[in-house]
This record gives C-alpha cells, structure tokens and sequence, in this order.
C-alpha cells in the first residue's frame, strides 16, 4: 500500500532506489513459501505450541493475548493485490515503474519469475 499509494517514493533517484528495493522486498516476502501470509489459519492454531507445566503467570498472560486483527480484511491474497496496485502504478506513471522493477529483479531470476507469474494471474502489465 505504502509502495503504491505514496507518489513522493518516486521523485527522485535515491527514493526511487528506496522504492525498488521495498519492491524487492515486499517480493520476497509474499513470494516466500514459508511466509504465512494468505495462509488460512484458524484461531488458536499454533504450530509452535510446546507442552508446559502449569505456571499462573504464564496461564495469565496466555489468556489475555487479544485477537489478531486484519488491517486489510479487504484483500484476499496480497500477491495479486500488491501485482494489481503496482499495475495501476504503472499506469498513472508510465515508464517510470517497469525500469524500477527490472532494476530491483535484475539479480534475482526466481522472483522476476514470480512476478511473470502474478501479472499474468492479476491480468495486468508493468
């Protein structure tokens, strides 16, 4: 969101390398298969849980953990959203974001794969 919704990333030289390299960034993260972003967890799933005698501090602090919140409930899979918001960047901007993005994927084959991949799955062109 902050990639795309903040012209002022895209004034100058050392912003726009600030730009690509949070591209780069967001990229990696959402390309990442371990990242659980998207990942459809139920409450209470914890993969970390370990078994743990009975400590009142503990008991306490566990249960007053509050629910985790969605800043975004509106996106529904971040790797499509973030291909769509850069699309639409692209757009209003044309010939400033493609040479960003080249830059930033230039020594990284497998997430200009990826990103080959979510143009043609959010149906758009950078």
């Amino acid at each position: 969101k902050i990639l795309c919704d903040t012209p002022a990333l895209l004034a100058d030289g050392n912003t726009q390398q600030v730009w690509a390299g949070a591209f780069v960034g967001a990229m990696t993260i959402i390309t990442n298969p371990d990242s659980h972003i998207g990942a459809a967890c139920a409450p209470g799933d914890d993969v970390d849980d370990a078994e743990i005698g009975y400590d009142a501090t503990y008991s306490r602090l566990y249960f007053a953990t509050r629910p985790v919140v969605d800043p975004f409930p509106e996106v529904q899979d971040p790797a499509i959203a973030l291909a769509q918001s850069v699309g639409q960047l692209s757009t209003s901007q044309p010939g400033k974001i493609q040479p960003l993005v080249q830059a930033g994927l230039q020594n990284d084959p497998k997430l200009s794969s990826k990103l080959v991949e979510l143009q043609t799955q959010a149906n758009i062109q950078i």
